[in-house]
C-alpha cells in the first residue's frame, strides 16, 4: 500500500512541475505594446476603447483616413486595453481621444471626444499635409 501512496504522490509531483513549466513558458511576459509609427511622418493617434458610442463613431473615421492618408499621415486607433504603455505615456484621461504629432513626433494638438473627419482633416492641413 506503501508503494502506491509513494507513486500517487511522485505521478502529483511530476504533473505540478510540469504545470509550473508550462505556465512559466507561456506567462504574460511584457509585450512590446508600442504603434510603430514611421519616422518623418505626421501621425494621428485616435486613443479609444471602441466600446462608448463615441469611440465606435470613430472607427469608420479613423480608418477611412488611414486609407485616404497612406504614405502621408501614419493613422492609428489606439486601444487603450491592447496599449497601456501608450496611453499613460500621452497622458489619455478621456476617451476618445486623438492626438496629433508633427513629423518628428512631437505633439502639436489633442482633441477630446469624437472628431468628426473634416476637423481632422482641417487641423492636418493646419500641421502642412496636403
Amino acid at each position: 500500500m506503501k508503494s502506491i501512496w509513494t507513486r500517487v504522490i511522485i505521478v502529483a509531483a511530476v504533473f505540478a512541475l510540469l504545470g509550473v513549466v508550462i505556465l512559466a513558458k507561456h506567462a504574460a511576459k511584457p509585450k512590446d505594446d508600442a504603434i510603430r509609427l514611421k519616422p518623418g511622418l505626421p501621425a494621428v493617434l485616435d486613443f479609444g476603447r471602441g466600446q462608448c458610442q463615441m469611440c465606435k463613431m470613430m472607427i469608420p473615421v479613423i480608418e477611412e483616413l488611414k486609407k485616404e492618408l497612406a504614405g502621408k499621415v501614419e493613422v492609428h486607433l489606439v486601444d487603450i486595453g491592447e496599449h497601456p504603455a501608450m496611453t499613460e505615456q500621452f497622458k489619455i484621461e478621456i476617451i476618445p481621444t486623438q492626438v496629433f504629432l508633427d513629423a518628428s513626433g512631437k505633439e502639436v494638438h489633442r482633441h477630446e471626444g469624437f472628431m468628426p473627419k473634416e476637423d481632422i482633416l482641417a487641423k492636418l492641413s493646419e500641421m502642412g499635409v496636403k
